[in-house]
């Protein structure tokens, strides 16, 4: 079994799932909204509120997890976390209490998942796409040609 956790802006979304032939199946789905950008500013980043629910969250997760005998997790955070200049203080408080790990990683990679997690659910493939993640945080346009 395997894990995958999307750490946005708004959301923390995870899902488990077993990875078969290349296609993954998805065992169950969990979605919180936990308001991560919430009272977001420049100069602090992100705020306790929004870090201690986001905490609540990716603990429930974790709890999951262990239950679930999950043997690869990945969690990501994206644009609440690029923008975050306390990030590092979340991220260690994440795996202090919970074990997690969580990689932030660019738009770019970013836009690069979702187009791969939408082009696994469309068949047959189209020869040419345009996919758009609109974030709590940031839109992501792939063109696929």
């Amino acid at each position: 079994m395997h894990a995958v956790i999307d750490v946005g802006s708004n959301t923390i979304r995870m899902l488990l799932g077993e990875c078969r032939n290349g296609i993954i199946l998805p065992q169950s789905y969990h979605r919180e909204m936990t308001r991560l950008a919430g009272d977001f500013t420049v100069d602090t980043g992100l705020a306790a509120a929004a870090m201690q629910r986001a905490l609540k969250t990716l603990e429930s997760y974790q709890n999951i997890i262990a239950a679930a005998d999950v043997s690869q997790v990945r969690a990501v955070a994206t644009a609440a976390l690029r923008k975050a200049k306390n990030r590092h203080t979340f991220i260690a408080r994440v795996v202090a209490v919970t074990g997690l790990n969580i990689e932030v990683i660019e738009g770019e990679e970013e836009a690069l998942l979702t187009t791969l997690g939408v082009l696994s659910v469309i068949d047959p493939t189209p020869d040419n796409a345009i996919v758009i993640d609109i974030g709590g945080g940031s839109t992501e346009l792939v063109c696929i040609v």
